[in-house]
Order: structure tokens, then sequence, then C-alpha cells
């Protein structure tokens, strides 16, 4: 069930008269809806969101440069998932157009929150690949990239495991190894 409200502006003309958005913003929730028609009763009355928050997409640099709009998608919001702690999410993806040059990029940032935990989260994606690093608020890390077979798993800037892709197997420091199927 979505519940929300939706507020569209920023609205200017492009190059040949065309009418272009400047953000696109949802406040609201998203929750599943009550299943009626269930053996005695409805299932699943309540219709409590797992999902809450502030949904936006904007275009910058529409007014002065039409081939130069940056894209960014954005969301901030709470999750309240069945027998879980309530957490906290924001993110960002943003796009930067192609130039003559070089591709289209994006980049990524964010941070989920739950009780005790918080995590970063940051990578991008370009001509060169893709990247992705985690990072945690006790000094454990991970960055991953597409091009590589393996990451590095670090702790406060000392390495203390190797993540190996093809062997499906994560080696710690001391010699010891987890695998994974």
């Amino acid at each position: 069930e979505l519940k929300g409200s939706v507020l569209a502006d920023g609205f200017t003309t492009g190059p040949v008269g065309e009418l272009v958005l400047g953000r696109l913003k949802f406040t609201g929730s998203l929750g599943a809806a009550a299943v009626a028609g269930a053996v005695g009763g409805s299932v699943g009355e309540s219709t409590a969101p797992w999902l809450n928050g502030l949904l936006e997409i904007t275009n910058t640099n529409i007014n002065t440069n039409m081939n130069n709009q940056v894209r960014v998608l954005s969301f901030a919001g709470g999750m309240n998932l069945p027998q879980r702690p309530a957490a906290t999410l924001n993110v960002s993806i943003t796009e930067t157009p192609a130039t003559t040059s070089a591709p289209a990029s994006y980049s990524l940032s964010g941070r989920y929150m739950q009780s005790t935990t918080t995590m970063q989260l940051s990578g991008t994606q370009n001509a060169s690949g893709t990247t992705a690093t985690f990072a945690d608020a006790s000094g454990v890390s991970v960055s991953v990239n597409s091009g590589a077979t393996v990451a590095n798993i670090t702790v406060s800037g000392r390495q203390t495991a190797v993540i190996d892709k093809p062997k499906k197997r994560i080696t710690y420091i001391d010699g010891s190894f987890e695998s994974w199927i």
C-alpha cells in the first residue's frame, strides 16, 4: 500500500520548447496492504508501513546548460521490518552526464543505521569500472572493484582478510578461511 504526496516543481523549457522537470518528490510510506477474503476474517489487517520517508529526483543545471544536467536520486527515511529493530537509511545516487570525451558516470553515497550499527557506503561507476566501499563505525571496511578478483577487508586501516571471488573464500591474516557456495 502506497500512501503519500507527490510534488513536481522547478519546471523550465528545453531547447525545442519541451517542458523539463527540475524536481519530483514523493513523501510518504510503503507497506503491505491487508488481504481480504481469508477464512475467519482478513489476513494482515495491519497496514503498518515498512518503508517511509522522502524519495526525490532532482535535475540540476537545467537553466544553464541542457546538455550538462546532473540528475540525483535520493532517499531519506526509515525502515520497519517485522521482528527487526527500526532502521534509518539515507542514500543518494548522482548521474554526471556524458561528454565528448567520457561516458556518463554515477556515484553512490549512503548511510544505514540500525540500533548500534552504522554502515557507510560509497561507490562509483565510470569508464574504468564499478567500485563500492562498505564501512562500519568500528573501523571495519571492505572495498570491491568490478575488475578485481580479490577485495581487502581492513580494520582501522590494517588488512585483516582477503575476499577471493573466484575461490569463493575469505582468507584471514592468520591463515584461517571461510568458504561460501
